[in-house]
């Protein structure tokens, strides 16, 4: 419950040999935790309701 989703990310990368070729987000109360894209153009507000940079965000903070 310790582990950031940042952490969950990469471990579930690793059990499932994925190569993290894709997007990804984690989805809690209609809020869509992503990782930071430092080359954000807006538009992903557009796409969902509400995003949130997940790091530093705990798998325990969503349960």
């Amino acid at each position: 419950a310790n582990t950031e989703l940042a952490e969950l990310h990469s471990l579930i990368q690793m059990m499932m040999f994925w190569s993290d070729s894709h997007l990804h987000h984690f989805i809690s109360n209609n809020v869509y935790y992503e990782p930071k894209d430092e080359d954000e153009d807006g538009l992903g507000e557009f796409f969902t309701n509400k995003t949130m940079d997940y790091t530093n965000i705990k798998v325990s903070q969503l349960l």
